[in-house]
């Protein structure tokens, strides 16, 4: 295959990959706005299948872009190559770019995306230990109410 019709490939591949980070990230925005644990779980479990989506993409753009080696895996990880961008990736730095400004948004979102579910865990123990006492609170006031039995005081 034409070097030149590598990079058009690429081009979808990135535009797919943009177009996945960016579902990931309205994703991401449900998952912040979730209280039911169900959601939560849903929310998390679509993450992950659109994270294995785009490791595919970058598996195949890896492979459109296996002439160019490491000058391509540098570009395609955000970072500046080494050798400087070469004239034929030049049409990739743009939609890479794109691609890591979604990227650098749903790491901020992440960070409150695990505060807000850690919060709800806690939220979910502490119902959890208030049923666990509600039998013993029970079983206290029938022994009240046993006791109490033939005098309205007790024995005082």
């Amino acid at each position: 295959m034409q070097q030149s019709t590598k990079i058009t490939a690429a081009m979808s591949l990135l535009a797919q990959k943009k177009e996945l980070f960016l579902q990931y990230e309205a994703i991401t925005d449900r998952l912040l706005e979730a209280t039911e644990v169900d959601d939560m779980e849903k929310y998390i479990t679509q993450r992950g299948d659109l994270a294995m989506q785009i490791d595919n993409i970058d598996a195949a753009l890896q492979q459109e872009l296996t002439p160019w080696g490491q000058a391509a895996r540098q570009l395609l990880t955000g970072h500046d190559p080494s050798e400087g961008v070469l004239e034929e990736l030049a049409p990739l730095t743009e939609p890479v770019s794109e691609i890591m400004t979604v990227v650098r948004r749903i790491r901020m979102k992440n960070s409150d995306a695990v505060e807000q579910m850690q919060r709800t865990r806690a939220e979910a123990e502490d119902q959890i230990k208030k049923a666990q006492n509600i039998p013993k609170i029970n079983k206290y006031l029938t022994g009240l109410a046993d006791r109490g039995q033939g005098n309205s005081m007790g024995s005082i």
